[in-house]
């Protein structure tokens, strides 16, 4: 096949001479954008992770309480007739730690979940704004050709597509 039949076949393919889409972009080269774009933000993105590590180890810190209550206090409790006097420093550490916890995880949750969305954003926005200011700063005979919606639709097509490989953290 010479190169003005393979020109030929891909112009034919992608819509006819003057057009302007973008080539097909895999998923790494949208995740590199997106991490490109959010290394600004790269504080925010690690508290992020660091957040999500707080909510787990709180989360199963409470699982994990049911074994010392368990060993420590119902099962003496019940089988030798232990005193509450003698429980209660078992207790109260128990009871501080489920404490915290249950002050703590709430607030890291949210922290957690509006810091991603906040950082997401702000990165969507800088796109949008970046393919904006491309599309006004653009040459007059460049929206002539073609339809009238076709570089805007072609834009923000693009744009938007860099989003989909990157959803956001599931919320606990």
């Amino acid at each position: 096949m010479t190169s003005e039949s393979q020109h030929e076949t891909a112009t034919s393919k992608s819509g006819g001479k003057g057009d302007t889409r973008p080539p097909d972009a895999t998923a790494f080269a949208l995740i590199g954008r997106l991490l490109k774009r959010s290394l600004r933000y790269r504080s925010i993105i690690v508290a992020v992770f660091l957040l999500g590590f707080v909510v787990s180890f709180f989360r199963y810190l409470r699982a994990y309480l049911l074994q010392p209550l368990m060993d420590d206090v119902l099962i003496p409790a019940s089988t030798s007739g232990t005193g509450f006097q003698e429980l209660k420093p078992v207790l109260f550490e128990l009871g501080l730690l489920l404490g915290i916890s249950i002050l703590v995880q709430p607030f890291a949750v949210f922290l957690r979940s509006y810091s991603a969305h906040w950082v997401i954003g702000s990165v969507r926005r800088a796109i949008h704004q970046e393919v904006a200011s491309k599309l006004l700063a653009a040459r007059l005979p460049l929206h002539r050709q073609g339809t009238s919606g076709d570089v805007l639709a072609a834009a923000l097509t693009g744009s938007l597509l860099t989003f989909q490989p990157a959803p956001l953290p599931p919320n606990e």
